[in-house]
């Protein structure tokens, strides 16, 4: 319990902006949960630090954090934790899509995707087919990237996630610059 509280005082940090106190908070919710040997508390905490140190530009030590977050999350998948198996294959998706891997980008999260459907995960669902619109985008096929972006951006608005939404119609609007459509582009 102290791990997962620990956790979600760090992603509360990051919202606060400050960064190192998340840092702190998310080494020692992995420290205790390596610990108790709780594989979804572990993958949860080293996916966080992943996330973390990506956004200081730090690709490798992500990927090193995200790679053995997926490890953990498997492991807990394996004894029949699924909860944060999908998370993981997002992260090293999301990574792969940064360091132009598509290929390896769209199989991590097509693989995702499939896991979140399984269990109906709508928040899930829009966030991966939000982040296969971009793989598609950045492949420049703008007519799958404008059905995945629809697609979660009716999940979102069902939600009623403004933020999320807005996140969608920004790369609809990106792949309508980049099909030279720019009144639509600026509306949107």
């Amino acid at each position: 319990v102290r791990s997962r509280a620990l956790y979600y005082a760090a992603r509360l940090s990051i919202h606060l902006g400050r960064r190192d106190r998340a840092l702190a908070l998310a080494e020692e919710a992995l420290a205790l949960a390596r610990r108790t040997g709780d594989q979804s508390n572990i993958s949860n905490a080293l996916a966080l630090l992943g996330s973390i140190v990506l956004a200081t530009g730090s690709e490798d030590e992500a990927a090193a954090y995200f790679t053995e977050s997926y490890a953990a999350a498997k492991r807990a998948k394996d004894a029949g934790d699924t909860r944060h198996f999908s998370h993981a294959l997002l992260n090293l998706g999301e990574l792969a899509r940064k360091r132009g891997d598509v290929a390896r980008a769209t199989e991590f999260l097509e693989e995702a995707l499939a896991d979140v459907r399984a269990i109906d995960m709508t928040w899930g669902i829009a966030n991966i087919l939000t982040l296969l619109g971009h793989v598609a985008r950045q492949e420049q096929d703008y007519e799958r990237a404008k059905v995945r972006y629809r697609e979660s951006l009716s999940l979102y608005q069902t939600l009623g996630n403004a933020t999320y939404s807005a996140w969608c119609l920004e790369g609809i609007a990106a792949v309508a610059c980049a099909q030279r459509s720019y009144q639509p582009a600026t509306r949107l």
